[in-house]
């Protein structure tokens, strides 16, 4: 909610990612900006959402097996 907090504030309810070094166990190491992450910092946003990552894509299914699948173009 825009306030700051320390590790041991966030530490009950953000497990598993607390710390920035526990993002560098799944291969996380640097910012959306490309600077390397304190390990010792709090990840901000903390919990498994750290872990997740938006990439806009989608897949389309059908419960009808005759329908043919549509080809859609990214772009």
């Amino acid at each position: 909610m825009g306030e700051n907090r320390t590790t041991d504030e966030v530490s009950s309810t953000c497990d598993p990612i607390v710390k920035n070094s526990d993002l560098a166990s799944v291969g996380i190491t640097l910012s959306v900006d490309l600077t390397p992450l304190a390990p010792d910092a709090t990840a901000v946003p903390c919990g498994l959402i750290a872990k997740s990552f938006f990439n806009d894509t989608y897949a389309i299914s059908s419960v009808d097996d005759d329908v043919a699948p549509v080809e859609v173009a990214s772009g």
